[in-house]
């Protein structure tokens, strides 16, 4: 785009005003989600994308373009722009691709690629249908994957191409979500939430968050692990970045445990309920209070499990420990 202009009925964009603009039309041969692409351009920090339908600068109707990227890769100057835009084509209409600079941006300039793929959409792109795991494993491909309107944030970004999984927990249990690296999987954001069985799931707001793989400053743990309860449903997503689509794959690794229940407290006997798999469950605990959560004091003595609860039977702690918990003691 090094000789190319910008003429003065061209359509302008709300982020920044294109320079240097070359186009390209292509008539859709089938329906479909189309994926286009300009990553093997020689800038891409600041280049354009715009797809249009139709024909002549006043018949242009805008269909899709690329943002900025929340997160974008190191190698990327100021804006950080996506170089790709995914959308769905509908057979034999004709559409307008638009490559284009920033004004102003001396940087904005070189050789530009423009590749364009249909791609399949994705089986499990809303919510509404995400996959059921059955295995060991959360496994797909992110190409033509979208995200929806209100989909909650995923480390304090939008959302771009993020996929879903649901899984009941039959017991309770640990479970781990690993994004092995060797498995060339594209995915880095990870969130795990709970909510309703799926016949009664119809917005986002019915989804309770339990853990999320970002972090403060936009670094992306590996391998996130939290503690389901029996018969409750989760759901997982996983999202990239918008220049990141491909294979996606998580271990998927739940280990039985338990939970200890909320106590009861009766004539000076303090009662915890142990919920889980007998057979996983210590068979000896000691007793801590406190009064803020912050400090916690040791009670003597350890006390014996017996049938799925053990009790602890002594002085009972000053009226103002507000806090009990139980922690396991190693045989």
């Amino acid at each position: 785009n090094r000789s190319a202009s910008f003429e003065e009925d061209e359509p302008i964009r709300d982020d920044f005003q294109p320079s240097r603009s070359v186009w390209w039309q292509w008539t859709a041969t089938d329906s479909g989600i189309v994926e286009v692409s300009t990553a093997g351009s020689g800038f891409n920090s600041g280049l354009l994308l715009d797809i249009y339908s139709g024909s002549g600068l006043e018949n242009l109707a805008s269909i899709a373009q690329n943002q900025r990227m929340a997160d974008p890769p190191a190698v990327y100057d100021y804006p950080g722009m996506s170089p790709i835009v995914t959308f769905e084509a509908t057979e034999g209409t004709l559409y307008s691709l638009r490559v284009a600079g920033r004004r102003g941006a001396a940087a904005d300039v070189g050789e530009i690629e423009v590749n364009l793929n249909y791609v399949d959409k994705a089986p499990n792109d809303n919510l509404s249908q995400a996959i059921e795991v059955t295995g060991d494993r959360l496994e797909g491909d992110n190409r033509g994957a979208t995200s929806e309107p209100t989909e909650p944030l995923q480390g304090g970004l939008a959302p771009t191409q993020s996929l879903w999984w649901r899984w009941q927990a039959l017991t309770y249990s640990t479970v781990i979500l690993d994004h092995n690296q060797d498995n060339d999987s594209v995915a880095t954001r990870i969130s795990v939430y709970a909510g309703p069985e799926p016949s009664a799931l119809s917005t986002f707001t019915q989804l309770t968050p339990v853990i999320q793989n970002g972090g403060p400053n936009r670094e992306y743990l590996d391998q996130i692990q939290f503690v389901a309860e029996k018969n409750v449903y989760y759901y997982f997503s996983i999202d990239s970045r918008s220049d990141q689509t491909g294979s996606v794959s998580l271990d998927f690794l739940p280990q039985p445990g338990y939970q200890i229940g909320a106590p009861s407290i009766e004539n000076g006997r303090i009662n915890f309920t142990i919920l889980g798999d007998v057979e996983f469950v210590p068979t000896r605990f000691r007793l801590e209070s406190s009064i803020n959560l912050s400090q916690w004091d040791s009670i003597e003595g350890t006390y014996l499990l017996e049938n799925g609860a053990f009790t602890f039977e002594s002085e009972f702690p000053s009226p103002s420990s507000l806090f009990f918990r139980a922690l396991s003691v190693a045989e």
